[in-house]
């Protein structure tokens, strides 16, 4: 879904861009943005699934402990 929006939005900075419309460069980012965004919006922990509270700053969590990053670590 994001990876469609991003291509369209590709697609109407580059019509904006050959109609020298100097918003082009932001549509672009705005594209490039939504294909390098996570897609995982799952809270839950990477190896048993256990749900995580997330910290308000910071990096997000993706393991439940040590033991469950070391035991499904690929």
């Amino acid at each position: 879904m994001s990876a469609d929006l991003a291509r369209r939005l590709a697609l109407v900075a580059s019509d904006l861009d050959g109609r020298g419309y100097p918003a082009a460069g932001i549509i672009r980012q705005a594209a490039r943005a939504l294909l390098e965004a996570p897609e995982d919006t799952d809270d839950g922990c990477r190896g048993c699934g256990v749900d995580l509270d997330q910290p308000a700053t910071g990096r997000r969590r993706v393991w439940c402990s040590e033991p469950c990053r070391r035991r499904h670590r690929p």
